[in-house]
C-alpha cells in the first residue's frame, strides 16, 4: 500500500498553472492489477483543472484494457468515492491497447475544483498486461 501525502506541485508553466503528479511514471505491468496512485491534497488550487494520463506505445501485442479513476475524498485517509464532473459524468479515462498499440497517447479530462473534495487520487485498474503510463493534474493555484 503506497503512503499518502500531500505533494507539491513539480513545475508551472507561463500560464502559472501547476503541475501535480497524481501517478508517476511506471513501466508496463506484466500481470492484472490494481493500484493507487498518492493522495494528494488539492485544497490549495482552485478553478478549472485538466486531468491527464499519458499512456506509452504497447510493448506487446497481448495488452488488455486499463483504467485510471480520478478519486476524491475529504480525508486523507477517508473513503474515496469517483470525482464527476459538473454534468455529473465521472472522471474515468479508459485505454483499449489496440487504440494506442504503436504510438501512445495522451488523454484527457476537465474537471472544476469545486467538485472535488481535499483529497484526490488516481486508480489504475486493468486486465492484463498493460503500457507504461502516467498522471498528473493541471490546475491554478489560489494564492495567484
Amino acid at each position: 500500500m503506497v503512503a499518502a501525502c500531500a505533494m507539491p506541485s513539480f513545475g508551472t508553466d507561463a500560464n502559472q498553472m501547476n503541475y501535480i503528479e497524481m501517478l508517476s511514471a511506471r513501466q508496463q505491468s506484466q500481470a492484472v492489477s490494481n493500484s493507487l496512485g498518492t493522495a494528494v491534497d488539492v485544497s490549495a488550487y482552485k478553478g478549472n483543472a485538466t486531468w491527464l494520463v499519458q499512456i506509452g506505445p504497447a510493448a506487446v501485442t497481448n495488452e488488455g484494457t486499463t483504467t485510471f479513476t480520478l478519486q476524491t475524498s475529504a480525508t486523507e485517509s477517508g473513503t474515496y468515492r469517483t470525482a464527476t464532473n459538473i454534468a455529473g459524468n465521472a472522471a474515468v479515462i479508459t485505454n483499449l491497447a489496440s487504440n494506442v498499440r504503436s504510438v501512445g497517447s495522451v488523454q484527457e479530462y476537465a474537471i472544476g475544483l469545486s467538485r472535488l473534495s481535499k483529497w484526490a487520487r488516481v486508480r489504475l485498474a486493468n486486465t492484463s498486461d498493460t503500457n507504461e503510463y502516467s498522471s498528473i493534474l493541471v490546475a491554478p493555484m489560489k494564492s495567484q
